[in-house]
């Protein structure tokens, strides 16, 4: 029997190691997609429940069995901005993913959560299994990537994303920085100086000048 032979019977007689059990689960779930809504902020996401019920099937049907470690736990209380006292948790958790061959893998991840009751713990442990899950599977949603659409500027013009634009010119940059200090002596006192240093055209140092009299004058104050 040529060696070949020998791979291929031992690939369909040996159990599947537990990166090529992953890779099936992978090919059974393509997306999960953002079908909840947080109530309080208004953003989708993806529960724990629709994330197990997307998976769960694909990791019992290829043998794949994932237990956690809890490797940190830190409570702390807080109050949100109405002065509502809730409890945080932060856990890290490792999960082990063990294959059909006895082989496994492990990933840490952490979860966070925020509870007005005793549920803060659970919530931290489903997003951190949530994450894992996800991120081991590589699991996109099923949303539209932002950047596959462009916005319109007039119809039928894409704007051009990282296309140079141009900046004021040096008159446009020197008469804005004389309007922000049109009402302030010391601010003008200070732009005079700085447009002399540079060399600055003596008719636009004059109007600084005015400008500086004038309201030196209105307030009583020295030049």
């Amino acid at each position: 029997m040529s060696d070949t032979e020998v791979l291929e019977e031992d690939q369909t007689t040996r159990p599947p190691t537990v990166q090529e059990a992953l890779a099936r689960v992978m090919g059974d779930v393509r997306a999960v997609g953002k079908d909840e809504k947080n109530q309080q902020q208004g953003f989708k996401f993806r529960g724990i429940e629709a994330v197990l019920n997307a998976v769960g099937p694909a990791l019992r049907t290829h043998g794949v069995i994932v237990t956690p470690h809890l490797d940190s736990l830190e409570r702390r209380a807080t109050t949100t901005s109405k002065g509502a006292a809730m409890n945080c948790v932060d856990v890290v958790v490792t999960y082990t993913f063990t294959g059909p061959a006895g082989d496994s893998l492990t990933a840490t991840v952490p979860g966070e959560s925020f509870d007005s009751g005793d549920k803060a713990t659970p919530k931290a442990m489903s997003v951190a299994f949530r994450t894992a899950l996800l991120q081991a599977l590589a699991l996109p949603t099923l949303d539209t990537d932002p950047d596959a659409e462009s916005p319109q500027g007039t119809v039928g013009q894409p704007i051009q994303h990282g296309a140079p634009q141009p900046g004021p010119t040096p008159q446009e940059a020197a008469e804005k920085a004389l309007a922000e200090a049109w009402n302030s002596a010391d601010a003008l006192h200070r732009l005079g100086a700085w447009y002399r240093q540079h060399g600055a055209p003596a008719e636009f140092i004059a109007r600084i000048d005015q400008r500086h009299a004038d309201l030196t004058n209105q307030n009583g104050a020295p030049a």
